[in-house]
């Protein structure tokens, strides 16, 4: 079922729909906070039940939703960019990804792709993720970051470039 009709399902039954939204979106929103943001998992649920308490609350509100995708990566970032302002706390560099205590198993070529995910700037990270991880177009990546799609489109080529250098 796609997005599409996720949302024909939610304004004919908001208490169905907002079932099948949540169960389809939200690994996709978990992953990218976790990779864009490096959000803790403990807070990552947090995030995403917060970015859909409108949809239960409001349903007659949300039925107005044009592009529920875009709408609910918008929400989880605005959130956890919130949090990341709140809670004082950097990403991670190279160097400090390398010297965590506890890293996660990961394939070799995982773990470098993930460190060198997080040398890129922030707006290039996040790009990625969103295009690469959630499939979103570049005009939605463009919507959440509120940013014109040529922005994205140059951020996008950059940070490609970036990786395939630093993973060479």
């Amino acid at each position: 079922m796609d997005v599409h009709e996720l949302m024909q399902e939610y304004r004919s039954n908001p208490r169905k729909g907002f079932e099948l939204l949540y169960h389809t979106l939200a690994g996709r929103l978990s992953s990218y906070l976790r990779r864009a943001f490096n959000i803790p998992e403990t807070e990552i649920l947090d995030i995403i039940h917060d970015a859909f308490i409108p949809w239960v609350e409001s349903p007659e509100r949300m039925c107005e939703v044009k592009n529920v995708q875009s709408y609910l990566f918008t929400t989880v970032r605005n959130l956890a960019l919130k949090r990341k302002e709140k809670d004082a706390r950097d990403h991670f560099s190279q160097e400090e990804y390398a010297r965590r205590e506890n890293p996660p198993s990961l394939t070799d070529a995982v773990e470098r792709l993930e460190e060198a995910l997080g040398c890129l700037p922030v707006e290039q990270k996040e790009t990625v993720i969103l295009r690469c991880n959630a499939g979103l177009s570049l005009e939605e990546v463009a919507a959440i970051q509120d940013v014109p799609v040529q922005t994205i489109a140059s951020r996008y080529r950059y940070a490609l470039q970036k990786l395939k250098e630093m993973l060479s």
